[in-house]
């Protein structure tokens, strides 16, 4: 008895030392400076204190939904009293908003180990280099939580206030949609239960937006929406198709486009149908046969978290004007099927490295760049690292669309036709 004791003691306390180192890493990067992005943000924060909230949101001219600068100017003022400037603001908020993800995720799965994993997969992207993709993170996390519970209100509350904060989680809607609809025949659409879904899905979401819209007002709104999907940046420092693509048109047309310095490559800037038509049509193909493919099968919450992550690679991997923070939502699936299945764990920490790779290429772990240089044997390693995500993708994408790839069902995935 002593013996087992005395084990569960230092079991507890080697918990209690790693919850404790990942707080004070998250604590080390409070300084760090960030990338370039970390401007908007303050600019977003002066102009809230200027303008107030509404004006200042228009003024931003920025590609995210309200609730960004909303919480970036909420947080500034929370921390007023402790005479903090916009840049140390945000870096705690940033923090805060990490440490409730990892918590909501805890609470969620009751897993320390893979809470642990979440935090530092998701360190280098929010409090290293300051990128506020992490603010809709405990929203996301809670969604995806309400869904596997089956419910429905704080399903669509929470998701909305994702989407409402920024607008990459709207990517992974329609798979959403597809798993709560839980249908494998469009003609069994006569037999759910629409009144139930509009009242508990629907209806929060609408009033929600609706709320949003008169307050931010629909031109601003809309204006960040299609800035959004509409980046001219053929790869935002993406490795992904466009960025092969990227790298090529600097070696083989120097003329129009530059060429490489120092060896490495640079983004490209372009609304040239000739260069982006084939990239944008390669992302639709393979998303929607994607979203058929899972229309198909058992809409199991594993087969959920596999194909919206999959959805999401072939935005990442195809489509223009992907940046290289744009992962972040994927890691959280990722992490979420690392939990969920153990046949997948390799494959989820893949997409881990890929995400932590592609930040630190170019931003090293501070937001200052890459502290030597990425070029090795004359090649820009920038390039391999692209063709490698591509051909990764092109092998997860053929095993789960084949359907080769073992998934271990919960029996608490089972679910009805309908809604409850």
């Amino acid at each position: 008895m002593e013996i087992t004791t005395n084990g569960q003691t230092r079991f507890r306390l080697s918990y209690l030392f790693l919850v404790l180192l990942s707080l004070f890493a998250g604590f080390a990067f409070t300084y760090s400076p960030g990338t370039g992005d970390t401007n908007d943000w303050h600019t977003w924060i002066d102009n809230a204190k200027t303008d107030g909230l509404v004006r200042g949101y228009a003024e931003n001219m920025n590609n995210y939904p309200p609730l960004a600068s909303t919480i970036l100017f909420l947080s500034n003022k929370i921390l007023q009293p402790l005479h903090v400037d916009n840049i140390l603001s945000t870096k705690i908020s940033i923090l805060f908003f990490l440490l409730l993800t990892a918590s909501l995720f805890w609470l969620w799965t009751r897993d320390l180990k893979v809470t642990i994993i979440l935090y530092f997969a998701l360190l280098l992207n929010s409090t290293a280099l300051g990128y506020i993709d992490i603010y809709f993170a405990p929203s996301l996390v809670l969604s995806l939580w309400m869904l596997k519970e089956r419910r429905w209100m704080w399903f669509s509350i929470s998701f909305t206030l994702s989407c409402l904060t920024k607008y990459q989680p709207l990517i992974i809607g329609p798979f959403l949609l597809i798993y709560i609809l839980d249908i494998q025949d469009i003609r069994q659409l006569s037999q759910f239960d629409w009144k139930l879904f509009f009242q508990q899905i629907v209806l929060p979401a609408a009033i929600m937006i609706i709320i949003i819209l008169v307050g931010f007002g629909l031109k601003p709104i809309w204006l960040s929406f299609t800035s959004a999907f509409n980046h001219p940046y053929l790869s935002g420092n993406a490795l992904n198709l466009n960025w092969i693509i990227t790298h090529f048109l600097h070696v083989f047309d120097p003329n129009q486009f530059g060429g490489l310095i120092n060896g490495t490559a640079s983004y490209i800037i372009t609304d040239s149908m000739r260069i982006t038509l084939i990239p944008r049509l390669l992302f639709l193909i393979t998303y929607l046969f994607a979203l058929v493919i899972f229309f198909r099968r058992e809409k199991t919450f594993t087969n959920l978290l596999i194909y919206a992550a999959l959805g999401y690679f072939c935005y990442f991997t195809f489509n223009t004007g992907v940046h290289e923070n744009h992962l972040f939502l994927l890691v959280i699936l990722a992490i979420a099927l690392f939990w969920l299945d153990e046949n997948w764990r390799l494959d989820a920490v893949i997409l881990l490295l890929i995400n932590d790779i592609n930040l630190f290429l170019f931003y090293g772990v501070d937001g200052n760049g890459m502290p030597f240089n990425r070029v090795f044997a004359g090649i820009d390693i920038a390039l391999p690292m692209a063709m490698l995500n591509v051909l990764f993708f092109i092998y997860l994408y053929g095993s789960v669309i084949t359907g080769n790839r073992k998934i271990i069902r919960s029996t608490s995935e089972s679910i009805s036709p309908n809604l409850p």
